[in-house]
């Protein structure tokens, strides 16, 4: 495995055939989506003019819209036309990687694996690559086939290749990420962890605490609760048993985030509840 890319033609140094080679296939990657998407756009029409169910208007309407996505296929593959006698001519080392879940690096986009509805990222910066450079960066997503010597070694290795897709997606998953972990730091708990208490309504059923303040809410009501409710059937006394088994959970909870005594966290919470019990008081 290795090799260089090789020159059919006009002599040139290594540099010289790497800038053309990206710049060649920059403008052919721009032209091969448009041609994609057109390929993609007309194959859908088809399929409408062709259904059962379409009435005559939608059918001819359809049918201009085939005719307009054709013209504009012509003319995208005009302007490729004089690009791909340039690679033609050249023909270096490209790398194309599939646009999916766990796409693959190929190096020609007429692999055995893929198919006509492949969607392919171009790789222009490693056009004029040496295949070793190739597969070195590709790493783990290098397709077999289209190397089929690529070292088991390599084969394990994480790609290194960076894409505008690979960084929306890497950026997606810090965001997502950042707002995971200032939920979990909002919690009561001081590990993040869930704070479940009972629902005060309808005690059988199980509430989750997510903040500090929410957890100090639940606690005055409770104890509002507690003051006004005189339970004396046997779930009345066990409903109010696991609301005061949750108050004492909140004051733990809000202890050890805090970092305080469970004395002071205690006092102040009595003390909201104390507030909050006199200005409902009717």
């Amino acid at each position: 495995m290795g090799g260089t890319p090789h020159d059919k033609g006009v002599a040139m140094n290594a540099n010289e055939l790497k800038e053309l080679a990206i710049a060649t296939d920059t403008e052919l990657a721009r032209l091969s989506g448009i041609k994609f998407d057109l390929r993609m756009a007309i194959m859908s029409f088809r399929e409408t003019v062709s259904s059962r169910h379409i009435d005559e208007n939608t059918k001819a309407r359809y049918e201009a819209k085939i005719e307009k996505a054709l013209v504009a296929l012509d003319e995208v593959v005009s302007q490729m036309k004089p690009l791909n006698e340039i690679f033609a001519l050249h023909n270096w080392n490209r790398a194309f990687l599939v646009q999916n879940n766990n796409g693959h690096v190929h190096s020609k986009m007429e692999c055995s694996t893929c198919f006509d509805t492949t969607p392919f990222l171009w790789l222009p910066m490693y056009s004029a690559s040496t295949e070793t450079e190739i597969v070195e960066a590709a790493g783990e997503e290098a397709c077999t086939v289209c190397y089929p010597s690529a070292p088991a070694d390599v084969l394990n290795r994480p790609s290194t290749i960076v894409t505008a897709d690979k960084i929306a997606k890497a950026e997606a998953k810090a965001e997502r990420d950042a707002k995971k972990a200032e939920k979990i730091a909002k919690r009561p708990t001081a590990d993040g962890s869930e704070l479940i208490v009972a629902e005060l309504w309808m005690v059988r059923q199980n509430k989750e605490l997510k903040t500090e303040r929410a957890a100090e809410l639940w606690y005055s009501e409770a104890g509002e609760n507690l003051t006004k409710e005189y339970h004396t059937n046997k779930w009345g006394i066990e409903g109010c048993a696991k609301v005061r088994n949750g108050m004492d959970r909140v004051v733990n909870a809000l202890a050890e985030k805090r970092g305080v005594s469970v004395e002071i966290v205690l006092a102040d919470l009595n003390k909201k509840m104390a507030k909050r019990i006199k200005n409902n008081t009717y």
